[in-house]
């Protein structure tokens, strides 16, 4: 695909993790169809990596979402580090030179266009994702006033307003990885995914080891969260 410019288009897949939460999924699917713009990008590959387990949301998966092949993490629930190993092969099958990766129980209520977070990742190479603000959540974030104001009361690091040499604003830090909804480059998944419990913060460590790696949130520190995190029921064990 051929942008208007004559600039070729970067690649994209999108991967959507989900674990049998089918209400959840609905809205959020809904939400994404109508709100996440896909321009100046080639969507080469739909993806949904379940980890529920169950053949009949397996079916109604495919019947839901047809565009979207379904990729069964087991035969039976085998938990997040699994999954996310499932995500790794998937997104290196594909090919893109990015991915969406949208976890089952987030919701978009504005439009957001992924091409302003590929440019940042374009323009800061070392950027391992530009990931989406939510919503306060946990106590302290509510506490706080917002996520990213909870994290430097933690003192993790500095979260730096930035602007891309695109003209994209992004807050750069070296915090940690997450797996909320974001966009990364296929690169991320040359580094293998740990197993076993608190596998996303244990990741996050593995990729700091090198000093040049950063990860970025979009927009400003003072902006409205771009994404609604409505998970309040779980199915299995979220830190496996």
């Amino acid at each position: 695909r051929i942008r208007r410019d004559g600039i070729v288009a970067p690649t994209i897949a999108h991967v959507v993790v989900t674990n049998g939460r089918q209400d959840y999924l609905e809205k959020t699917m809904q939400q994404c169809f109508l709100n996440v713009g896909w321009d100046n990008l080639k969507l080469i590959g739909c993806y949904i990596v379940d980890d529920s387990g169950d053949p009949k949301y397996r079916e109604w998966l495919a019947a839901r979402f047809p565009r979207y092949e379904i990729v069964p993490v087991g035969d039976t629930p085998q938990g997040y580090a699994r999954a996310m190993k499932t995500v790794w092969k998937t997104v290196k099958r594909s090919g893109a030179d990015y991915v969406f990766h949208l976890e089952d129980d987030f919701l978009f209520r504005n439009p957001v266009m992924l091409s302003d977070l590929v440019t940042v990742l374009q323009d800061d190479p070392g950027l391992a994702e530009v990931a989406f603000v939510r919503q306060p959540w946990f106590q302290n974030e509510i506490r706080h006033g917002g996520l990213i104001k909870a994290l430097e009361v933690r003192q993790v690091g500095p979260f730096t307003d930035m602007v891309s040499k695109s003209g994209i604003n992004y807050i750069k830090h070296r915090a940690g990885w997450t797996t909320n909804p974001c966009v990364y480059p296929r690169w991320v998944t040359n580094y293998r995914w740990p197993n076993g419990t608190y596998s996303e913060p244990f990741f996050g460590k593995e990729l700091l080891k090198n000093p040049k790696i950063a990860f970025a949130y979009y927009g400003h520190k003072e902006d409205k969260p771009r994404c609604e995190h409505i998970g309040v029921v779980k199915m299995g064990n979220s830190t496996e």
